[in-house]
């Protein structure tokens, strides 16, 4: 639906927008045995919906457990700072970890 490779996403002309691909959910299994929601992120990561984290970010998150066991997902194409009106423009794709 969105072609984010170029600097601006058009979907449905003449309505375009700054495309700006970032994850909104990155997290590592807290400590602790509880499950928890991926909201309200915590120091474990979570649902952080924050445009930094996008292409080339790096993030560090405290390992609780072996393994880590990562979560990611929740792409999308651009966002404001946060999702305080529940909106992103939401995407699929795929992500490279290094």
């Amino acid at each position: 639906f969105f072609d984010c490779s170029k600097s601006t996403t058009k979907r449905l002309a003449p309505i375009s927008f700054p495309s700006c691909p970032m994850l909104g959910v990155i997290g590592v299994a807290p400590s602790g045995d509880a499950p928890i929601s991926t909201m309200p992120a915590g120091t474990h990561g979570g649902n952080l919906d924050n445009k930094a984290n996008g292409i080339g970010s790096t993030i560090y998150l405290p390992i609780s457990h072996p393994g880590a066991l990562l979560s990611i997902g929740d792409m999308h194409a651009s966002q404001g700072d946060g999702e305080i009106s529940g909106t992103g423009v939401e995407i699929g794709g795929h992500v490279l970890l290094k």
